[in-house]
C-alpha cells in the first residue's frame, strides 16, 4: 500500500534503503498516516471480506487513524 502511495515499486524492484527512506518521508508528513489508513480501509472494503488482517503497521499514528475509521 505504501508503495502505491509513494509511487514506487516494491522491494526488490526498488532498493530497500530507497523504499524505506521514501516511506518514512511519506509517513512523517502531516496527512501521511491518515492517507495510509484511508487506503487500507478502501482496500478492505473493496475486498468484500467479512474480516481482514492488517500487517506491518509501523507507526502508532497510522493505527490511531485506522481505528478512527
Amino acid at each position: 500500500m505504501v508503495g502505491e502511495l509513494i509511487r514506487l515499486p516494491p522491494v526488490p524492484k526498488t532498493p530497500r534503503a530507497k523504499f524505506q527512506r521514501e516511506a518514512l518521508k511519506f509517513i512523517r508528513r502531516l496527512y501521511g498516516p491518515k492517507r495510509l489508513a484511508n487506503a487500507i480501509v478502501r482496500k478492505a472494503l473493496s475486498s468484500g471480506a467479512h474480516r481482514i488482517l492488517v500487517d506491518g503497521l509501523r507507526q502508532k499514528a497510522t493505527l490511531l487513524a485506522l481505528t478512527r475509521q
